[in-house]
Order: C-alpha cells, then structure tokens, then sequence
C-alpha cells in the first residue's frame, strides 16, 4: 500500500498559496512522493479541519489576518506534537516564538 503525505499550506495571500502548492507538487514528481495538499487562506479555517494526526507537514505563514501563525501553530500542539511544522516568513522578529511551536 502506497503511503500519501498529507500536507496543509496555511497563507492568507493566494500567490503564496499557489507558489508553495507548485513547489509539492514539484517535489512529488522529482522524488516519487504521493501527496495530497489541501491549501487554507486563513489559520481559522485550519484548525476548523485540523485533528491529531490529520497532517503530516504544515507550512504556515506567521503574518495574516485575523489569527496569526504562531497562535495558530500553538494550538495546533495542544492537539498533535508529531506533525511537521514550517513557518513560511520573510522576518526574523518571531523567530523566538516559532520555536516554543516545535517548528
């Protein structure tokens, strides 16, 4: 039985979005991987889908409206500590905070 990896990207700009479903797609081919890739355009509509185990490999941005990535990433622990996590961000300000998420 082929295993599928199952990775959420989690950006409110749709460009992003688009760019980092590319880049899977791309590594599934160049590597052999079955993925499947579920896009959200807000941390909201994550962690309404996300359950333990649902994933295993997160991108998420830390800058977007409404709730931020950290946040997002933090409640996301509470329920699953094993899944990949990888913010996507062009600052260094929240470094600190990305690694009390494990990421």
């Amino acid at each position: 039985m082929e295993t599928i990896l199952k990775i959420a990207i989690v950006d409110d700009e749709q460009a992003c979005l688009d760019q980092m479903s590319r880049l899977c797609s791309s590594f599934e081919k160049d590597f052999g991987y079955s993925a499947e890739t579920i896009l959200f355009g807000s941390a909201e509509a994550f962690l309404e889908a996300f359950e333990a185990d649902s994933f295993d490999l997160v991108f998420m941005d830390i800058y977007m409206e409404g709730m931020d990535g950290v946040a997002a990433a933090l409640e996301m622990r509470r329920l699953d500590i094993g899944c990949l996590l990888i913010f996507l961000t062009s600052s260094t300000e929240f470094m600190p905070d990305a690694f009390s998420c494990h990421a």
